[in-house]
Formats: structure tokens, sequence, C-alpha cells
């Protein structure tokens, strides 16, 4: 039928078309298709004819898309002009796919699939066995078929019911398997798996599934309140477990076995214990373990015997020092096990608990026993079975000698009392002796020392006193403490604290212009730490100091002073200070910064002229403060006014006078100089003043007239005077100048210029000394005075009618005559004297060897010191401005021809080539004093 079948539709497929003709050149197939549902084993075909189209035609077969490959196993296609069939021999599962037919001419081709199905009726792949399994285990059972369409598996139980895999008792796999996961006594018996998937008979096949389970043991209980002496039987029985089974006992986790107090019987599945005569040795856990080839259970029973309670440990009596420790036992047996309590009473009568009830044993415990808790303690032991037990125990404390403290430090300021207690503790008799530095201390009558003893609940305290502490009292005291039970000591540490010493070797290490390092050493503390240093300093004036103060930390031992003024003298001292106060201060040491340049000029400088030759420059120092160390002197700068040279200069050293004059000459004739002053000292020169500009005079001032005593009497003195040289120039007047000795006011007389110049002064007070001097005074102003005159008047009424040769003018020229005379004689004398010794010396230089140095000793410098002969600030009435500064002679000075702005030209010294600038004619001294002011001028040469 099947090969009949293919050859129907290619007759049919050709009787279509020549039937129905076609002008188609294309082919085209006829559909076909394979008959369904072959199975395994059949033989399939498929006629593949060309319904229209021309030949010459191309057949083609693909499976599931892909082209066959002759030769083809159990394929066979067979091919004529305008037909193709497909034969499977025998189909199998491997031959379902899709087939199809294609057919090309050259006009273009066709196709057509049509699907070959292929069934099998369920086969086995995995038969399912018996099995047999533990309980609790998990079990695979296997069951798997083939086939096609696949098979479905399917599980019934024992009564024949389809297995609910929605319990989670039971679950499959997707291959069919069943699976348990926790298998159980009661699932044992026959399961049936069936496979069928509607093609043939379905597949069946019956195990049995065998659960053996581990023995469960029937719990068991002792009685309840057996007491010593009775019987007692207890059955372990099996609630389930496949046989065979063993037992076996244990007691409190040991195995036992039968003996004459204790009897095992085991009858199958079950095991019983018997003890005849019950005790304490009875008591304890019993187990009973049950086991098969699965596995075993076990069940366990506390048995109590109720036992009076026993001693196993009785408290003793006690005898002990203070301060040990006490652990007593009392310890007792019984079931239950007793509880014990320890009870104490002081004195016998009350008693109070101290430690509260143990089961079994009980300690008490008293850590450094106090002499208070002796007394007696009673142990007490029930268990409410039988009576209870009790003892009765006597603690007795000894107190020895002791301190509690061993040790401590006193601290006292010096001069302060002290005060050392000891409290020492013990039984009475007690004994308590001083020492110090380990040495006896013996304590007299009226001395500082003092000693007091009070006796307290716990033994005895003793003070002792140390009055007007001092440093020697500093020591270690020591107390000992003596009775019948023990001796102890007790140290004390006396410190006594004083402000601190002297700080040490204090010294200067660097000094600076502006600053200083300071050093010390660290004194004696005075026992307590040091916790500062003050240096204290300040600048040594005439005017007072300003102390200053730079606090220090202990740790350090230097300090930088800072801000300090250049060229000054300081003072330092350092103070130490501690917690108790400050000490005494150390030795004050004296240092002077370095100096540096001053920064101020000098004051009130004045520049007058003296004449067509010569300026009067006055000036004052600087303020001190702006000194910057210690002046050397002034240089007084000068030149033309708007000459493009440099400055000259005049050195004036430095003296201690509030002022200062110097006359610059010579000088060109009404010439404007600009002048300025500057001042010096080791480190440099300071600013210029301001400049001044002055014009000498067009001539010259007339210069001292000579003026002599011409009498005096109580109230009038008589003078007369010469003409003053002049240079040519009329003198226009005088003025005379006088005042009482040591009175601030100078008096003045004009007196016109005549040929007799000789005036009396009237109205004298009569035995008083009187100072007088005389100026001339021309058209360009006042000369310098004249000598001073100290002439002292007669008493009242002496000095009127006296004979001419006792006349004062006629007494003082004569005397004066014999006095020069005298002179005269005595430097012919020496210079007779001289000459002779001279030539000696030249007769011995002779005779020394040429190229020998002869060193001679450098001339001594002059200063000539004068006083001023009137107040310049008051100028007399009628005298011109330019001669209102009173002149004065001087030394010559040096005429140094340098450059002003040089500073190291400023600090040389120079011997000049010749004597230039000749001073004026000082007035010589007469008999008056000198005054305090005086004024230093350049060097001579």
């Amino acid at each position: 039928m099947a090969t009949i079948w293919p050859l129907l539709q290619a007759v049919l497929v050709v009787m279509a078309f020549h039937l129905g003709g076609s002008d188609a050149n294309e082919p085209v197939i006829a559909p076909f298709k394979f008959q369904s549902r072959l199975k395994v084993g059949e033989r399939g075909s498929v006629l593949c004819t060309i319904r229209s189209g021309d030949g010459p035609f191309n057949f083609k077969w693909l499976k599931d898309g892909h082209e066959f490959i002759r030769p083809f196993p159990g394929v066979d296609v067979r091919t004529t002009a305008d037909t193709s069939l497909f034969i499977v021999q025998s189909v199998t599962l491997q031959n379902n796919g899709n087939y199809t037919c294609i057919v090309s001419n050259s006009h273009g081709s066709d196709s057509h699939t049509t699907s070959l199905v292929v069934t099998m009726a369920p086969a086995w792949e995995k038969e399912p066995t018996d099995i047999t399994v533990e309980e609790g285990r998990y079990i695979k059972i296997e069951c798997k078929a083939r086939g096609f369409p696949k098979p479905q598996i399917k599980w019934e139980n024992k009564h024949g019911n389809i297995l609910n895999f929605s319990d989670s008792t039971f679950a499959t796999s997707e291959n069919g398997d069943l699976i348990i996961s926790n298998t159980r006594a009661s699932m044992e018996g026959y399961y049936t798996c069936q496979a069928e998937n509607g093609v043939g008979s379905n597949l069946k096949k019956m195990i049995y599934l065998s659960v053996k389970g581990k023995p469960i043991i029937q719990p068991f209980t002792f009685p309840k309140d057996v007491t010593s002496g009775k019987k007692i039987t207890v059955t372990c029985s099996v609630a389930s477990g496949h046989p065979p089974l063993e037992f076996n006992w244990l007691k409190n986790g040991k195995r036992i076995t039968s003996s004459p107090a204790m009897e095992i019987r085991s009858y199958g599945d079950l095991s019983m214990i018997v003890i005849e005569n019950a005790n304490n040795q009875s008591s304890g856990n019993y187990t009973c373990e049950v086991s098969n080839i699965v596995g075993q259970d076990t069940h366990t029973s506390v048995l109590e015997v109720k036992v009076p309670p026993y001693w196993i440990q009785k408290p003793q009596d006690m005898l002990l020092p203070v301060g040990e420790n006490v652990n007593i036992v009392c310890e007792a047996g019984g079931t239950p096990l007793p509880i014990i309590t320890w009870l104490y009473s002081p004195d016998g009568v009350v008693y109070n608990t101290v430690v509260p009830g143990v089961k079994g044993k009980s300690n008490l415990i008293l850590n450094r026993i106090k002499k208070q808790e002796r007394g007696q303690y009673v142990c007490t032991v029930s268990n409410d079975v039988g009576n209870s037990l009790k003892k009765e125990i006597n603690i007795n404390v000894l107190v020895p000698a002791r301190f509690e403290e061993k040790f401590s430090v006193e601290t006292v300021r010096r001069g302060e009392t002290a005060s050392l207690k000891c409290e020492a503790i013990g039984d009475l008799p007690l004994e308590v002796t001083w020492a110090k530095d380990k040495r006896n201390l013996e304590i007299k009558e009226l001395d500082r020392y003092e000693r007091f003893e009070t006796t307290v609940e716990k033994g005895l305290t003793s003070e002792l006193m140390i009055r007007s502490t001092d440093r020697n009292d500093g020591a270690l005291y020591t107390c000992f403490a003596k009775n019948d039970y023990g001796l102890d000591e007790k140290n004390i540490k006396l410190v006594i604290v004083e402000v601190p010493a002297r700080p040490l070797d204090v010294r200067v290490q660097e000094v600076w212009s502006r600053s200083a390092t300071i050093s010390w050493s660290v004194p004696y503390s005075g026992n307590s730490p040091i916790t500062k240093f003050i240096v204290q300093y300040w600048q040594e004036k005439e005017n007072g100091q300003r102390l200053l103060e730079q606090t220090i930390p202990s740790s350090q031992t230097s300090v930088l002073l800072k801000s300090l003024h250049p060229g000054s003298p300081y003072a330092v001292t350092v103070v130490a200070e501690n917690e108790v106060g400050q000490g005494m201060p150390s030795q004050t040491i004296q240092f002077v910064t370095g100096e540096e340049a001053p920064v101020s000029p000098p004051t009130d400088v004045q520049v007058k002229p003296k004449g067509s030759s010569s300026l009067l420059v006055t000036w004052k120092p600087p303020p001190k403060e702006l000194w910057n160390g210690e002046l050397r002197g002034y240089y007084i700068d000068y030149k033309v006014n708007s000459s493009p040279t440099s400055y000259l200069f005049k050195t004036v050293e430095s003296s201690s006078n509030d002022s200062y004059e110097y006359i610059l000459s010579p000088l060109m004739k009404a010439t404007r100089y600009s002048v300025v002053v500057k001042a010096y000292n080791g480190a440099g020169t300071g600013p210029p003043s301001e400049e001044i500009t002055v014009k000498t005079l067009e001539g010259d001032l007339p210069l001292p007239p000579p003026v002599e005593l011409v009498s005096n009497s109580d109230s009038a003195i008589s003078l007369k005077w010469g003409k003053s040289p002049s240079h040519n120039i009329p003198v226009t007047g005088y003025t005379l100048h006088y005042k009482k000795k040591n009175s601030g006011e100078w008096n003045y007389v004009h007196v016109v210029a005549s040929d007799n110049n000789m005036y009396t002064i009237k109205d004298l007070e009569s035995g008083a000394t009187y100072q007088l001097y005389l100026t001339a005074v021309n058209q360009f102003g006042r000369g310098n005075p004249s000598d001073y005159l100290s002439i002292t008047t007669n008493p009242k009424g002496i000095g009127i009618g006296l004979p001419f040769y006792l006349n004062l003018a006629i007494v003082v020229p004569v005397t004066a005559s014999v006095v020069a005379f005298v002179v005269v004689l005595v430097v012919i004398v020496i210079f007779v004297k001289k000459t002779k010794a001279r030539k000696a010396l030249e007769r011995d230089l002779t005779s020394l060897q040429s190229g020998k140095v002869v060193t001679y000793a450098p001339g001594s410098q002059r200063y000539i010191d004068m006083e001023k002969a009137r107040r310049v600030s008051n100028p007399e009435p009628g005298t011109p401005a330019a001669a209102s500064i009173a002149s004065y002679a001087s030394i010559p000075s040096r005429d140094l021809e340098l450059r002003v702005d040089d500073p190291r030209q400023e600090l040389k010294s120079f011997l000049p080539p010749q004597m230039r600038d000749r001073p004026l004619p000082h007035p010589k001294p007469s008999s008056l004093k000198k005054r305090g002011d005086s004024h230093l001028y350049d060097r001579a040469d």
C-alpha cells in the first residue's frame, strides 16, 4: 500500500498535466505528503511530480533545510524525467523532520515541503527496582522510559493512588524519578511506576520500599521522695524500632553492669534496673541507651535518695594577729545538698548572719581581720532531711604594735612650727620612741622639741612638735611603737621649705649696643622647686633709675636683654622664686652697652662776629640720653657761604661743661660764613646742627684797656686806665662793670673817652670785696674785657687822711716793681744754669754712636679756664648786637684743612704745621677765685 500511493500520485499528476495543458514555462509541483504517524520500522515514501512546466527538470531534496548527499543510509531517491520518489526503507525516530522537494528548469524553480512524523511506544530506559533505606534518610528511586512522543511517568502508592507531589513528603524530578527527602517507617510498602505516550501499550513496574527505623525509648522516671534503705525498680522500653535491639545502662555518664547492689535485666525490647537497698551512693543520673543497625536512642532520669546532712570538714577555733587573712571551711554532705550558713556574735548572745546560705561548702573569709571582728562564729548545716548540724568556733585577734601609714612627708616653712604625728595601733600597753636620722632623739626641757602622747581607741598617738624650724631640722624622723605582740616603725620626712638662695655666678656673656646676654647658675632651691627667675636691670642715671624686670622659666639660666640704650651703663641682678616666695637678689653686676653714633645735633648753637677776622661759636651738648655713649668732642664745620668747596672743621674736645664756645679765626673780612656743629663719640659722628650764616665785621673791635687801682676808702674805689689799642679805629667810650662778690647782678657805668681816663665808684659798702673789669667800645661794638680786679674797701673810718706813702696807688706799683726785679734776677740765674747743663749734654751726645734713637716725652696739653665777664643774655645798654657776646681768650686751635664728610678724618689726631688762629688776649687772673664754669679750647702746639 505504501508503494502504490506514490504511483497513484504520479499518475494523477501526469493526467492533470496532459488534460489541462499550460502555456507556463516554469515548473509547478503537485502537493504531496507522507503517511501520517508512521511507526518505527515501517516504510515511508513520497512522490514529487511536476504539475506543469517545460523540461528538462532538475530535482533536489532537503531535510530540515539541509540537502541530502548521496548515498544516505536507509534512504533511496528515484528520479525520472518529471518525477522524483523519496523512500525511507525503515523509519526511525531520527527520520522525524521536514522534507522539501525543489524542482528547477531554465525558466525558474518551485518547491514543496511536507513533514515526516515517526512514533514509538514507551520502552524502559531505567527500570525501577526494590529498595531498602534507613528511616530519616533521603532516597531517589529512578524510573526512566523512552518513546515518541516522550512518555509521561506516573507513580502510584501501595493503595493504588497516584502520589500527590504537592505534598512536601514526595517529589519527582523532570525525568520521573521519585524523591523522598525524609523517609519514615509509615512509608514502607509497594510503589508502581507507569510510563505512557499514546503509542502502543503502557509500561508498568511495581517495587517494594523497605524502611528500617531506629529505636525510640518510651520515657521513664524514678519515684520521688526515696529514702535510704528502700528498693527501687525502673524499666526502659522501646516504643518503636527494628530488632535486634541492644540495651546499655550508664550512671553519671559511666557504663554500669550488674552488681550485688544493683541488678540489670534485659528482655528483647525492654530492660530494667533493680536497686535492692538505696543509699546516698545510689543517687545519680541514670541513662538507658538502645541501638540497632539503623541508629540509637537514649533517655536519662535522675534518682535522688534523700540523706540527712553529715560533716565533711568541721571548722576549728583560731588565734591570729590583726591584719591576717582568715579562711575557715565548713563543708557537709547530704541529699539534697545541705544549706550552710555562718552566724557571728561578738558577745555570744546576739547572732547575725555574716555569710548567706551556700550549698555543700561555705568559706568564712575575713580579709585583713580587724580587732573588732573577733568573737564567736557558728556554722549551721540543714537540708530538711533528718537533724541539722551546728558547729561553734572562737576567733581571737591579737593586735601587735603597728602603723597603718609607714611613710609620710611633712612640709613646713622655715621659722614656723612643725607637727609630726604617729598614730600607733595595738593592744595596750604601747611604748613610742622617736629618732632623727636613725639616731635616738632626746627631748630635753626648754628645748625647741616637745612630745605629746594621747591614748585613743585604737592605741596611742604621739606628736613631736618642733618650734622655730630652721634648715638643720629637715631630716628623716622615725617613731618606734612596741607592745607585747610586736614592733613597728614609721618614717616621716620633714622638709623645711624656704625661699631660694641668691643665684650664683651671674655673668655678662655678650654685650651689644642695644642688647646683652646674662647667664647664671641655679642656686639652692629651698627644698621647693624654683618656679621662675626674675631678671631685674636698670640704667644707671644721675637723675634716678627705672627698674625693669623680665621673667624667665626655671628651666632657663640665661636671658637676652633687649631694647637697651647704646653706650649706657646698666646694672643687673637675678632673683629666684619658688612657691614660698622670692629669694634675695644676686650680686649686682654692671656692664656698659656698646656705643652708637649720637642721634641728635648740639643744641642752642649761636654764631656771633667777634671782629673782622673771627666768629664766636657757642653751643650746648645734645640731650644726654641721645649721646649713645660718651661724647669725645665736637666738630665745627665752616666755609664761605655759597662756596662749592668742602667744609673746613675744627675739633673741640668734650668736657663736663654745660656750654661751649669757640672763636673761629683768621677769617676773611666782611665775609659771610656758614657754620654747623656736630658731636662725635667713639662710634661715629652725629647729625649736624642747622646751618647758621654769619658775616664777619668790616673792622676790628677795641682791645682790652689796662686798668689799675688808684686808691680806695671805706666807701669808694678810684680806678684809672690807659688808652685801648684801637687798630686806628677811635674808641668812643668805656664801660666800667662792678659788683659785690658773690652777688648776682653786675652794675655798669658808661664813661666817655677822654685824655684823663679815671673814675671813682662811690657809695660802696665798707669792708666788702668788689669785682671790677673794663670794656672799650668803638663803632663796631664792644671789645673784650680787661683783667679782673678784686678790691676790698676799708673798714668804716679807715683810709681817710692817710700819708701818701701808705696810699695804695703808691704802695702797689712800688711793690710790683720790687717783685718784678726779683723775678728777673731768678730767671737769669736759672738761664745760666741751664746753659751750662746744655753744653754738658752736647758733649755727651757727641760720644754716642750714630743711629741711636732718642725718645722724647710729648708736651703736655694746656687748658685755660676763664670766667665769663658778663651775662650773655643781658647786654649793656647801647652795646651793638654784634658785640653782645663776651670775648674770651683761647689757646690757638688746630687748623685742619679736611673735608668734613670723611668720618675717618674726623677721628684722627693731627699736628698742625704752624700756629694759626691766635686767640684774643686772655684776662690774667688776679686775686679773684676761679668761677665754676670753664671753657675748653683747642690744643696748643
